[in-house]
Formats: C-alpha cells, sequence, structure tokens
C-alpha cells in the first residue's frame, strides 16, 4: 500500500522554531498586546464610551497576565471577562435610566431603543422625514431591518432603569448563541477546546469593546454562530434544519450583513441532505425575517424602509453615514468618482463569492464558517463606508470554525454530492489524473461502458467518478455485522469489520484496511484543498478519503471515511 503524506508524519510532533517562546509566555505576550490595543483606543478614539472602556480593560488583561492563570487554557475566557462583561456591568449602571445620548454607551444602543419606542406608538421603527429633520446628525435614522428593535423593546416597554439598557439584551444574545453554537462543534471533538476559540471569541479586544459599548454587531454573531451551529448537527438530523432556520432568520431581520451568511447555510444544507433539509430552512427563516418582522413594516411604510435601510448605509441620504474607517473600500470612495467605483469593485467581490459558492460549495459546517468570515471579511474590507467594529461577526465565525475537529473540513468521502448534476469542469475520476510513472495500474481494467454496464447510476457516479453518496444514507453506516467489506466494483478484499468504528460522521469509518496493497492512497487537492483519497488498489475506484489525527482513540489515529456504496459487506459464516 503506497504511503501517504499524512501517514507517512503520523505521530511526530512538527518541531517549533528556533527561539520560540513557550506556550505559557506566547499568552502571556497576548495578553499584554490585548492591554497595550485597549491603551491605544484609549487614547485616538472619540467616543467617550470607548475611553472609558479602554483603560480598565487593559488593568483587567494585564492583571490576568500576571496570575498563574496566564498559563491555563482558561486565561482567554477570564479575560474576556474581565474585558467585557465587567466593564459592561460599569457602563450600564453609569448610564443607569438615561434615555437618548450618554457618554457610557455608543448611539446605536439609543438609537435601536428609540426605534422600538416609535414602533409601539406609530407602527413603524422608522422616524419620518419631519423626525428625521429634527434629529441633527446621523442619529435621527435607523439604518437597520426592523428586527433589530426588538433588543429596545425592554426599555420600551418598562421604562428608562438600567436592567433594560439593550446592551444586556444584546449581550444575552451573544452569550446565548455563542453557547449553542460552540457547544454543537465540540460535541463532535474530543477533548476539550482549542485555545484560539476563546482567544477569538472572549480575550479578543475588538470583541470585548463592543460588547461594552454597543453589542448590536455581536448579538447578530450570536444569532449566526447559533444558527450554523445547529447546521452542524442538520447534517446528521435533517430534521434540525427548521431549527437553524429560526436564528438565521431573526439574524436576517436584524441586519442585511446576515443575507450572505444564510445564503451560505442553505446551499450547505442542500449540498449535504438534499432539497428537504434546505426547504426545513428557508421556511422556518423566513417566518421570523419576513411575515412577523420585514413585511408588516414594508407595507406600512415602504419609502421609510428603503430611505433608512438602503439610502442612508450607502450614502444616497441627505445626511452622509457616520460610517468611516481607512479600510480600502474608504479610499477608493475617497478619489473623484470613487463611490461608484467602490461599489463595482464590492459588486465584482460579491459576483467572485457567488461564483466559488457555486463551483466549491462548503463541504460542512466549519468550512460554511470559514467561507463566511472569509467573505464578510472582503465585503468589509471593500465596503465605501464601514467600521471596525462590523468584523467582530466574521471574528466570531472564526472562533466557531476554531471549535472544530481538526482535519474536519472534508465532511465527507469525496465530492460532488450523489445526484447532483455533473457540473462543466468538475473533477472527474481519479485515474485520469493518476501519473502511471509513480502509481500502479489497475488489475481490473474495463472501458467506461463496460463500468455503466455493470454498475448502478449511484455506484457508477461515487466508484468511477469520485461522487459522494448523502450522509447518514449509507447502507452500511451503522451496520455492526461481522465480515469482510470488499469493493463493490470489483469484489476485492478492503476492509474487516472489526476495524470499523463509530464516528458519527455520516459515512462507515476504518481506521485500517486489510494488510498488503488493498488499497491506494493518493494526495486530492479538489474542493481548494489538500486531503488523501483512498482507491481500490485493484481496480482504482473512488472509496472516499482517510483523515488523520482527529482523536477518535482509534489505534492508528486514522479514519478511512468510505462511502456505503462503494463497499459490499460479505457475512462471515
Amino acid at each position: 500500500m503506497l504511503t501517504s503524506p499524512r501517514r507517512a508524519t503520523a505521530g511526530v510532533p512538527a518541531p517549533g522554531p528556533r527561539g520560540a517562546l513557550p506556550r505559557a509566555g506566547r499568552a502571556r505576550l497576548a495578553l499584554v498586546a490585548c492591554a497595550a490595543a485597549a491603551i491605544a483606543l484609549a487614547l485616538v478614539t472619540d467616543q467617550p464610551a470607548h475611553r472609558v472602556w479602554g483603560l480598565p480593560a487593559a488593568a483587567g488583561y494585564l492583571l490576568v497576565a500576571t496570575t498563574p492563570f496566564a498559563t491555563r487554557p482558561v486565561a482567554p475566557w477570564l479575560a474576556g471577562a474581565v474585558a467585557g462583561p465587567l466593564p459592561l456591568a460599569a457602563l450600564v449602571a453609569a448610564r443607569a435610566g438615561t434615555p437618548g445620548p450618554s457618554p457610557f454607551a455608543q448611539p446605536e444602543v439609543w438609537v435601536v431603543e428609540a426605534a422600538a419606542r416609535r414602533w409601539l406608538t406609530a407602527g413603524s421603527p422608522y422616524p419620518s422625514a419631519l423626525e428625521t429633520a429634527a434629529v441633527a446628525g446621523p442619529d435621527g435614522y435607523f439604518p437597520y431591518p426592523p428586527g433589530m428593535a426588538l433588543f429596545g423593546m425592554p426599555r420600551a416597554l418598562l421604562g428608562d432603569v438600567w436592567w433594560t439598557d439593550a446592551r444586556l439584551a444584546f449581550a444575552a444574545v451573544t452569550l446565548a448563541g455563542c453557547a449553542v453554537g460552540v457547544r454543537a462543534f465540540a460535541r463532535s471533538r474530543p477533548g476539550p477546546l482549542p485555545p484560539a476559540v476563546g482567544w477569538l471569541l472572549a480575550a479578543n479586544p475588538l470583541v470585548a469593546l463592543t460588547l461594552a459599548t454597543g453589542g448590536h454587531d455581536l448579538a447578530l454573531a450570536g444569532l449566526l454562530v447559533a444558527a450554523t451551529g445547529v447546521v452542524h448537527a442538520a447534517v446528521r438530523d435533517p430534521r434540525l434544519a427548521v431549527v437553524a432556520g429560526l436564528p438565521a432568520g431573526l439574524a436576517v431581520a436584524v441586519k442585511s450583513t446576515a443575507w450572505p451568511v444564510a445564503l451560505v447555510l442553505l446551499v450547505l444544507l442542500a449540498r449535504i441532505t438534499g432539497g428537504d433539509g434546505a426547504r426545513r430552512f428557508a421556511s422556518a427563516a423566513a417566518v421570523p425575517a419576513m411575515l412577523l418582522l420585514c413585511l408588516p413594516v414594508a407595507l406600512h411604510a415602504p419609502g421609510l424602509l428603503v430611505e433608512h435601510v438602503v439610502a442612508f448605509p450607502a450614502g444616497l441620504a441627505a445626511v452622509p453615514t457616520p460610517a468611516g474607517s481607512s479600510l480600502p473600500g474608504a479610499w477608493i470612495a475617497a478619489l473623484p468618482a470613487g463611490r461608484m467605483l467602490a461599489l463595482t469593485v464590492l459588486a465584482a467581490a460579491a459576483v467572485a463569492a457567488a461564483w466559488w459558492l457555486h463551483t466549491r460549495p462548503p463541504a460542512d459546517a466549519p468550512a460554511a464558517a470559514r467561507f463566511a468570515a472569509a467573505g464578510l471579511t472582503a465585503a468589509m474590507l471593500l465596503a465605501p463606508a464601514g467600521r471596525v467594529g462590523w468584523f467582530v461577526v466574521p471574528l466570531l465565525l472564526a472562533g466557531l470554525a476554531a471549535a472544530a475537529p481538526r482535519a474536519a473540513a472534508p465532511a465527507g468521502p469525496g465530492d460532488p454530492l450523489v445526484g447532483a448534476p455533473a457540473r462543466s469542469g468538475s473533477r472527474r475520476h481519479s485515474v485520469e489524473s493518476m501519473d502511471p510513472a509513480t502509481e500502479p495500474a489497475p488489475k481490473v481494467v474495463k472501458s467506461d461502458a463496460e463500468w455503466r454496464a455493470q454498475l448502478s447510476p449511484a455506484e457508477y457516479q461515487v466508484l468511477r467518478q469520485a461522487g459522494t453518496e448523502r450522509a447518514f444514507t449509507g447502507e452500511y453506516t451503522d451496520t455492526k455485522t461481522t465480515g469482510l467489506y470488499t469493493c463493490r466494483a470489483c469484489g476485492a478484499e478492503l476492509f474487516r469489520s472489526d476495524t470499523k468504528f463509530e464516528s458519527h460522521c455520516g459515512w462507515p469509518s476504518f481506521f485500517t484496511p486489510l494488510a498488503g496493497d488493498a488499497v491506494i492512497e493518493r494526495v486530492d487537492h479538489s474542493l481548494g484543498m489538500k486531503r488523501v483519497e483512498v482507491l481500490c488498489a485493484t481496480c482504482h475506484s473512488h472509496l472516499g478519503h482517510v483523515f488523520e489525527g482527529e482523536g477518535y482513540g482509534t489505534p492508528t489515529d486514522l479514519r478511512y471515511c468510505i462511502n456505503s456504496v462503494s463497499l459490499r459487506l460479505v457475512p462471515d459464516a
């Protein structure tokens, strides 16, 4: 059996660079860097609430850095607590029941609260033209879909007291959403969460600052993290797609940034579960997004909705948007006719992302989270107007992706799906790309017509075109019968049942093939990533992929993720 690059390095730790800091030193250095970022922000910001947050947060980071906890996995979570929730409590208490503008909160907080009051009294969260003109500057606008006003309802209904501050509602949704998403991802991995999860979700100064002073973008991120986590579970049980659609739909009704993320999740469900899961997700998302929130407001005052949600953020309203930053999109917009140029560049980037999503859809929920985080980051960099605080959404999605099992990006044994139409230019069977000078010739050779005549359409697409059957639908996924698994194309012996184990990934999993040259392993660069494909050594039919280092506790620390349709079980006598 040929040895793949993965197997050749199994169990051998990669040497660190000479002179690298030990892990404890890196953690303390990271905390000091967070403190420096907080101090720098306090010195340069023009937002009073940011200055109030900066110095206490820096002190908190430095305090954690000097304790023994700095060398433990809890360090980023503890740092996040002292730099986020504690300053939030202090700022909320300092603002108390003050209605309207306050130096202890960002403008978004009281704008959302005012929108909730207006929704209750006037039937729409959007102020009329006269109301907008009566408020000096951009605070007269409500540049969000109607769902954002829900976070201001506690103050609108219960009055101006400290515990109705909209930031507490933002924080509650953020923490609950992240808990749901991370828990869903963590259940599929053994052992503790990687440190990167805590640094991205909690200790990051941008996350802590946003939580304490504003929080509306974090609430959006929390909803999207929850939706992505439930989609991760829906891959195993498509019925959960309904549950995933609810936070996704609410996110869409809260801020337009959620639309591309919801689309990525919809494409993932369509790819993995077929039309059923995608329909469940879309139907559930449409209930909060359209029927309950956006549609009634749009029917009540469609012109106000367009003015506040479209024209104002695009810089086409009477008052310019306050969103400004030194990002590339803003540089382009500052050129002559630059705004149109910036919008054109942004549209081109959106088309490129859509093409990539269509031709190389994410293989699982972690890949979807990474794709959405990268796409949102690119959009925010290229937008003609933006704020650094917007980046908390891709940050939290990246933190969620970090909670996935190592090497779990390819959810299934191959691509594309069984039953999916062949795309122009899609990868054909691996035999066509094998190098006869370095890889052995098959012992069983048949023409394409002969394979088509012998195999069913589903068998042909997987075995000869490197397709993948849908997760949790295969004949042998949960089979415990003892016996020998053979190649369905040629009958060659491949795996013994005593090497099969429960990986809960949706496909039969084995920790080793039969001894000798039962299978061929070769590097596979499809889907824009490096994987190791498994083929039958006798006929070179596609079986699946092998993954290493996922922590399943098997003797080899390998998972041969194999399509049921590629196998035939011969039970022991």
